[in-house]
């Protein structure tokens, strides 16, 4: 029994691991979240060029970066804002998303 639970965990931290190892590519669609100004929260599509724009950052490289790549240039831009350090992270939230609705990514 306790093999097999440290099989699944070392699983999930393998797929965990991955996730943050994953290149970003045009059209990903990206979840954005700062936590100590959660009015940045956001999520963001990788435009055709690879970048992303985002509100006191401007237009970062996204596409052939990891995630945990996109979070330090975000942190590197926004930190100047901020007196605290910040805890930003990025996921994935859709691969190659096609925004088919309104202005809304829901």
């Amino acid at each position: 029994m306790l093999r097999v639970m440290l099989a699944l965990v070392a699983v999930a931290w393998a797929m965990g691991g991955s996730a943050m190892a994953q290149t970003i590519h045009a059209g990903d669609l990206l979840e954005v979240s700062v936590y100590q100004d959660p009015k940045l929260d956001r999520r963001v599509v990788v435009a055709p060029d690879g970048t992303i724009g985002f509100p006191l950052a401007g237009h970062i490289k996204a596409g052939g970066r990891t995630l945990q790549d996109i979070e330090e240039a975000l942190k590197g831009r926004l930190q100047k804002n901020y007196s605290e350090p910040l805890n930003i992270t990025v996921s994935l939230a859709a691969v190659g998303y096609q925004n088919t609705g309104g202005a809304g990514f829901d």
